[in-house]
């Protein structure tokens, strides 16, 4: 069966050469119980070692069946021990979070033993054998000594190997106990060949079939006691099933109770998987939120509020928007308001006085800020509450109150031309939490944000005035044949320069007041034309006196008509309108959904330019290689961390490996055992997170919020990617780490 000649095993440490076992020639046979003894260091442990393949040796050869040893490697020496030798350990060598069942059971599904009713079947029958069947559900960490050995010999006559091997199986047992465990492995060798290692001989005497006394390394005597067994030492084909791999299901049964069995373990492991969920989250987070900000950084030239939560919308038929749209769009879920006068979000106006100039851009009153530095709110259309920042130059109380005093008119930002026709006051002034803001926000009654909405609107039109067969067009630009409101016109009139006298050469009156005029509007959204009686002229010197205006040089040529017929041209709905959307990630979702209702619509977010693109580029690079390092880093360190925590268990790993277990068994059940805390600990993760979003939690923290901001689903998919390819590689480099040295110096150095 196994036959050692010339055998030699050394050691070496710190460059000193000490012999294990010398030259040894030995044979030993089926159906021997040979026992080896001697003095402690003699060589009997190494040559127990040697022959069940847990230590290598230097010289000679061993042959196991015929075959030739010395060029194993350590695959091969993992498929002898599966296939040949079963151990039972001085120490037991026992995983005393296991029950004596699932001990018993662990030897079986290391080498791919039987499944189901056959399984326990076979256990039960071996329990019952070594007298612990109603000890089966009991800890192993709660049994005798005596109890334990017999565990350990269940363990190994389940898996059936041809070959026990036991180190001192009696060494930790009182009398009684002791010749019950050698009576049982007496029991057994009658078809196998049982070596067993012990220093007290008289224990065991009258059980073994062989002595072999060593000495210094060498054995100095080989006594056969009884009759060699006859037959053949031929192995059958009946243990070609010890080299099976682990079936999958009894490998994930047993994942699943490592992650489980040891408490305190379970815990620190999970409390690193989720610091290390979060750090990641983080990571990831700052690196969106980075390359986010990066994307707001463009302008664009038309739109001044270039917000990211921003959409510009327009009906595909060009209508006008109703309140049955704005109840429909309101109704989506991450719809947040609508601005109605969208315009005027675009567009800056000047607003001033005789002592004061502002600038900035109207704001519904519906959005004024609660809070206010100076004054109150305002309380109907003459008066208006402004938001400037709080570097603003005005931003002092005495110069607030000198112009609280004052009457504001708002002006045109194209040609400066008035556009209400009534003074507004302010009464209350925010501050801005933007300090190098420099514009104002304008908070103003609905009404007047109408006169300044029909302004905008002029812009964006093209006015024609026809004058007995002239057509006199308008420019946004300047005064000449601008068509502007004026309240104290009658409606239906126009006063007109007194140019338009030379337009009516009839008769030779030159007289154009009481004639007949059309005015024309035509925007991309409809066309206007009306018909008005020219009520009166201007000129140089009543210029001032009959259009309230100032310049006759810069703002002769102006056309002016009653306020109401103005806003019949220029006020005649919304046509195109703002939606701003509570989460902007989910923008791009609500713009396909406002264009299956028929809307067309405009991320703003979309449509900026960025000429610094490289320098984008290399913001976005940066992030990138700043996460891969980050997370290389924190690979380490957890790497460091779990390597610390998974030492509890390499007693562990060390056992199942002289069980049986190969390398990709180790590698597979350590990473499941991660894996397994890795998907509690990011379950958890996930929990707190959802509870954060739901407001469950509360925590004041930019790094929460960056996470509950910037992060999707699908960002938490490349997260859990990221936690598994670190748990993965930590797996491996732990079980590399673990086959450094051989099974027993590993398991000698937790001892």
């Amino acid at each position: 069966m196994i036959k050692l000649k010339g055998v030699s095993k050394y050691y070496h440490s710190k460059g000193i050469v000490s012999t294990g076992m010398l030259r040894i020639d030995l044979e030993m046979s089926l159906g021997e119980f040979v026992v080896i003894t001697g003095e402690s260091g003699s060589g009997k442990s190494t040559l127990l070692n040697v022959i069940s393949g847990l230590d290598s040796y230097e010289e000679g050869e061993m042959y196991v069946c015929g075959e030739e040893t010395s060029a194993y490697t350590e695959s091969d020496y993992e498929n002898y021990r599966k296939k040949y030798i079963s151990n039972i350990f001085q120490n037991f060598n026992l995983v005393n979070s296991y029950t004596v069942y699932q001990n018993v059971a662990l030897a079986m599904q290391l080498t791919g033993g039987r499944a189901g009713k056959q399984q326990r079947a076979k256990i039960n029958e071996v329990l019952k054998k070594v007298g612990l069947y109603r000890y089966r559900h009991a800890m192993a960490s709660r049994l005798s000594g005596g109890q334990k050995q017999r565990v350990a010999i269940a363990r190994a006559l389940v898996r059936n190997t041809p070959v026990i091997v036991a180190d001192e199986p009696t060494g930790n047992l009182d009398s009684k106990a002791a010749a019950a465990v050698l009576k049982l492995l007496k029991k057994i060798a009658s078809d196998k060949l049982v070596i067993v290692v012990t220093h007290n001989y008289d224990q065991v005497e009258e059980y073994a079939t062989r002595k072999i006394t060593m000495s210094d390394g060498r054995i100095i005597e080989d006594r056969q006691i009884a009759p060699p067994p006859g037959g053949t030492d031929a192995v059958g084909s009946d243990y070609d099933g010890n080299l099976r791999r682990i079936r999958l299901l009894q490998k994930l049964r047993l994942g699943l109770r490592n992650t489980f069995n040891i408490v305190p373990k379970f815990l620190l492991l999970t409390f690193i998987f989720i610091f290390t969920t979060f750090a990641v989250s983080g990571f990831y987070a700052t690196m969106r939120k980075n390359s986010y900000d990066s994307s707001l950084n463009g302008y664009n030239w038309y739109f001044q509020d270039t917000s990211d939560k921003r959409l510009v919308l327009k009906k595909e038929d060009l209508s006008a928007f109703t309140e049955e749209d704005y109840e429909a769009i309101s109704q989506l879920p991450n719809a947040d308001h609508i601005i109605r006068e969208d315009l005027l979000l675009d567009r800056y106006v000047q607003c001033s006085c005789d002592s004061y100039y502002l600038y900035g851009m109207m704001q519904p009153a519906s959005a004024v800020p609660s809070e206010l530095a100076y004054g109150r709110h305002a309380g109907d259309e003459t008066e208006m509450v402004i938001s400037i920042s709080s570097g603003y130059y005005l931003n002092d109380e005495e110069t607030v109150q000198a112009m609280m005093e004052q009457d504001f008119y708002f002006y045109s930002n194209y040609d400066g031309s008035r556009i209400t026709t009534k003074p507004v006051k302010v009464v209350g002034v925010a501050i801005s939490e933007e300090r190098n803001r420099w514009y104002v926000d304008f908070y103003v009654d609905s009404s007047v944000s109408a006169q300044v909405q029909s302004a905008v609107n002029y812009e964006f039109a093209t006015v024609t005035t026809y004058v007995n067969g002239n057509e006199l067009k308008g420019d946004p630009w300047n005064y000449q044949n601008k068509v502007m409101p004026a309240w104290w016109v009658p409606a239906g009139s126009v006063l007109a320069p007194e140019d338009w006298n030379y337009m009516f050469p009839e008769n030779y009156d030159y007289e154009a007041v009481g004639k007949y005029v059309t005015v024309k509007v035509e925007s991309m959204y409809y066309s206007d034309s009306r018909s008005f009686v020219v009520w009166d002229t201007y000129d140089k010197d009543d210029f001032v006196s009959k259009t309230r205006l100032d310049d006759y040089s810069w703002q002769n040529g102006v056309i002016l008509i009653n306020s109401d017929d103005y806003a019949a041209f220029f006020n005649k709905g919304n046509y195109q309108i703002s939606l701003f959307v509570k989460d902007p990630k989910a923008a791009h979702e609500t713009k396909e959904t406002l264009e299956a209702m028929g809307y067309e619509s405009l991320y703003l977010k979309d449509t900026l330019r960025n000429y610094d693109g490289a320098w984008t580029l290399i913001q976005n690079i940066y992030n990138v290689i700043w996460s891969a390092v980050l997370t290389v880093v924190l690979f380490f360190i957890d790497y460091s961390i779990i390597r610390l925590i998974m030492r509890s268990r390499n007693t562990y790993y060390s056992t199942i490996r002289m069980l049986g277990a190969t390398r990709f068994d180790v590698r597979s059940l350590l990473f499941l055992d991660l894996f397994n805390v890795l998907n509690i600990a990011f379950a958890v993760s996930l929990g707190a997170i959802w509870s954060l979003w739901k407001g469950y939690i509360s925590i004041e923290s930019t790094f929460v919020t960056d996470i509950l901001t910037y992060l999707s689903a699908r960002d938490y998919l490349v997260i859990y990617a990221v936690l598994f390819v670190i748990c993965f590689v930590i797996s491996r480099k732990y079980a590399k780490q673990l086959f450094t040295d051989s099974a027993l110096s590993t398991l000698r150095q937790e001892a």
